[in-house]
């Protein structure tokens, strides 16, 4: 079976709103993620009959729900049919949709999402019982998966609850099914399915990899690595916004009545949390042995004092968005007119954001398109962001258009963009720089460095928090910032009460140590092989800096954990 890159990647930061279904693509039009849909000519294995039949063998489609899409899609690793089917108006009541995909050479189904709408859905949690519940979900397994795979998978969540999408755990039910070789939990492999209260199927994930797995013969033993990471793995400290990383909600839950921001220790990418078992080196969550730590340093030591209640008028920001006009396009700046004012209101995490978005125009010369400046005030006077667009005017000797930019020569460095990045924060943002840290992310494309700034409070980083720089390494200039943080961190939060090495033992009390394959995280250009590791498994959590408990990402995880003590 052919591992599918494309369901990896959905299951990244992936909301309950992009539930939704999976569009039709019109033939030969490249997507997302180096995917791309394939003419009829191309096809290979199933016909579009046949992936249509198979796709209604899994369940039984509504008349009402009409075809609206079959296409091949050509990923990294092999055609993915890709079908959906849709009735009514969507976001109306009665509207659904059911989306397929399933591998076009093996038949095997990959992907299954029901979703529809009614009226406001009963507050019962659910209309069947658990071993009728899992009775479904056997017997959809039973349709969907060959008995060779079926006899690899573990018990429900025996390893803990992976599933990355968000959904009601108050009322549906998630399934993880660990793919297992030869005695040994394959954690990135397996089966996951979110059942909805009536019993029916909302969403079946298949992920499994066509790869050779290593040897077990020679390993380490497990009270080796035991000592290693209890002398060596240290989880990091963060502030993180606790919902942000749930994936099962339950909505009566009591963290929704209180502040969700918290300092916690986790394990995260850089951190040292796993042990090779041939080699016997500590590895970071990329799998990589020896690599070099990341500890974020603030560019300063300012941080803001301001008001957290202090509002501008809509005069006020138009003024701001012409003083950054001025800091941004520099001597250009007078060239520039103003083309459009637009205002906005949001509602962001729970705070009512207005925001006023001020576009510049530069006229093109001789019938060419001009550039544009989009500068965004936020009614707390925050350049939330701007995007620049230069229009290219260069002429034959390599002299741009008045007003335009000239192109560098040569070009940017890596390492000069980045310090041209960095000065202009120093320069723009003098009094939050002991608040902004540079992160080690970076990206490349069409000559473009896009740089990561992170946020931090009291010297501690605020997790996934971050906005963007892109510099032009052309022409030297800042073309956009992206994602500036509003100054929602003025609460007040307690101070981490732990250290790392007692937040370790929270970890160790809430999840086994292990022997697992591993399968590092690898671009369709690189992929890489599985490997032997020793690691802390079961449900998904983090530690809290203060109090010590442990709390779970996934509300069901929670709530089954009270069963079976109960039982006990």
């Amino acid at each position: 079976m052919k591992s599918k890159a494309h369901l990896r990647s959905k299951m990244a930061g992936l909301s309950a709103a992009a539930w939704l279904t999976v569009a039709a693509v019109p033939t030969g039009v490249c997507l997302a993620g180096g995917t791309k849909a394939v003419h009829a000519a191309e096809e290979v294995g199933l016909s579009r009959e046949e992936a249509v039949k198979k796709a209604a063998e899994l369940a039984n489609i509504p008349e009402t729900l009409v075809l609206q899409g079959a296409d091949v899609i050509q990923d990294s690793d092999g055609q993915v049919w890709h079908l959906r089917w849709e009735s009514g108006q969507i976001g109306k009541e009665g509207w659904s949709s059911l989306s397929v995909e399933i591998d076009a050479k093996t038949g095997s189904l990959l992907d299954y999402q029901f979703r529809r709408k009614t009226k406001q859905e009963s507050s019962e949690k659910s209309a069947v019982d658990d071993q009728t519940a899992l009775d479904k979900v056997y017997a959809f397994l039973d349709k969907a998966v060959s008995a060779e795979e079926r006899k690899k998978l573990s018990r429900p969540n025996e390893y803990g609850q992976h599933y990355a999408y968000v959904y009601d755990a108050s009322r549906q039910r998630a399934y993880t099914f660990t793919r297992v070789e030869n005695g040994i939990p394959f954690l990135e492999n397996g089966i996951r399915i979110i059942l909805s209260p009536e019993g029916d199927i909302r969403h079946f994930q298949r992920l499994w990899d066509d790869v050779s797995l290593p040897d077990a013969k020679g390993v380490i033993g497990e009270e080796a690595a035991a000592q290693l990471l209890a002398s060596q793995a240290k989880p990091g400290l963060a502030i993180v916004d606790l919902f942000s990383l749930m994936s099962g909600w339950g909505f009566e839950y009591e963290s929704f009545d209180r502040e969700p921001y918290l300092p916690v220790f986790l394990y995260q990418q850089d951190d040292a949390q796993m042990v090779d078992a041939i080699s016997g080196k500590l590895l970071n969550g990329r799998g990589e042995a020896d690599a070099k730590e990341f500890v974020p340093a603030a560019l300063g030591e300012t941080v803001r004092k301001g008001d957290a209640n202090h509002r501008i008028s809509r005069e006020e920001a138009r003024k701001l968005a012409d003083e950054w006009t001025k800091k941004i396009a520099g001597p250009q700046s007078d060239a520039y007119r103003p083309a459009n004012e637009e205002e906005r209101k949001e509602n962001q995490d729970g705070m009512p954001v207005q925001f006023w978005i001020y576009k510049y125009e530069l006229p093109g010369q001789n019938g060419k398109q001009g550039s544009t400046l989009q500068v965004v005030i936020t009614d707390r006077g925050e350049l939330f962001d701007f995007r620049w667009v230069i229009a290219d005017m260069r002429t034959a000797d390599g002299i741009v258009g008045s007003g335009a930019v000239q192109r560098s020569a040569p070009a940017l460095t890596a390492e000069q963009a980045k310090e041209r990045a960095i000065s202009f924060v120093r320069k723009n943002f003098p009094d939050r720089l002991g608040e902004i840290y540079l992160d080690r992310l970076v990206s490349v494309e069409n000559e473009k460095y896009t740089f990561f700034f992170g946020w931090m409070k009291e010297g501690v980083p605020v997790l996934h928090d971050r906005f963007r720089l892109t510099v032009n390494a052309a022409t030297g200039t800042v073309e956009m910032l992206d994602g500036f943080r509003l100054d929602r961190l003025q609460i007040e939060l307690p101070s981490a009460k732990l250290d790392p090495a007692a937040a370790h033992q929270v970890v160790q009390a809430n999840q086994k140590l292990m022997l697992t394959y591993f399968l590092p995280e690898g671009s369709a250009k690189e992929k890489k092989n599985p490997r032997l590791v020793y690691r802390y498994v079961g449900d998904k959590g983090v530690v809290d800096a203060v109090t010590g408990k442990w709390i779970h990402l996934d509300r069901s995880s929670e709530m089954n954990q009270k069963q079976r003590a109960t039982k006990e």
